[in-house]
């Protein structure tokens, strides 16, 4: 059974769990200790390096607008500066685990890149009534919360699973491009 099999998705505002901070823009350079995310849909949305961060690892990107990529989330395990096209998405309350924020970067990628685009943009104002569909806990007085402990162990499942297929898809290609030896 999967560790996606009891978990509960119920609509939420992505403002319930992020804070939103605005990107600025700065000249990229090609090299740097510091990834400049601007809106692409690739490339974890590294377009440069900078030489200062804005906002620490452990958050999320959002693209607002753009050509191709608005929409598009990113977990960002390293410290960042997003262009004035990108959101930094601060975890509320909680830190969650790099597996669980991976989960919600694509939960979040999924149901909103076909919603945003350059003449629709993901404005602060548009964002703080967006909801999403994620793993939640209902509690019995009716209140509910992001289950952060199911997308952590969601995302080590699926991490799993594509470690798994990568060295069995290895293995397989290297028996096929070894060359049997003559004895």
């Amino acid at each position: 059974m999967s560790v996606l099999d009891p978990l509960d998705f119920q609509p939420m505002l992505i403002t319930d769990f992020f804070e939103l901070h605005a990107g600025s823009g700065l000249p990229k350079e090609q090299s740097g200790a510091v990834p400049y995310i601007a809106a692409s849909f690739q490339n974890n949305g590294v377009v440069g390096y900078v030489d200062q961060a804005k906002y620490p690892g452990g958050w999320l990107s959002f693209v607002k607008d753009g050509d191709g990529g608005a929409g598009t989330c990113f977990y960002q395990p390293a410290p960042f500066w997003p262009s004035n096209h990108v959101y930094g998405l601060e975890p509320r309350d909680v830190q969650p685990s790099a597996s669980a924020l991976l989960v919600m970067a694509a939960i979040i990628t999924h149901q909103c890149f076909p919603k945003y685009n350059r003449g629709n943009a993901a404005t602060a104002a548009r964002l703080s009534r967006q909801n999403i569909m994620v793993p939640a806990i209902t509690h019995a007085d009716g209140t509910i919360e992001a289950d952060w402990d199911g997308m952590d162990r969601l995302g080590a499942e699926l991490l799993d699973r594509v470690l798994s297929h990568t060295h069995t898809a290895l293995a397989r290609l290297t028996r096929l491009t070894t060359t049997p030896s003559r004895s």
